[in-house]
């Protein structure tokens, strides 16, 4: 899903339709990719109250 995401400068990810995500999966993308990362800037919408609270964990584990 990330193959060559770091070309970009910003990635959104749209998660409308998407019910839930897991633990594993919000990791790497908002944490293991944005530490390696740093130039790219990654967004996402559309995100209900289950997949946005995965995302925040992830964040909140980058510090």
């Amino acid at each position: 899903m990330l193959i060559r995401a770091n070309r970009f400068k910003q990635v959104w990810f749209n998660f409308a339709r998407v019910s839930e995500i897991g633990q594993a999966f919000s990791d790497e993308i908002f944490r293991v990719f944005r530490i390696e990362n740093p130039s790219t800037e990654l967004h996402y919408l559309n995100a209900n109250p289950d997949v946005e609270r995965m995302i925040l964990r992830a964040l909140k584990s980058d510090t």
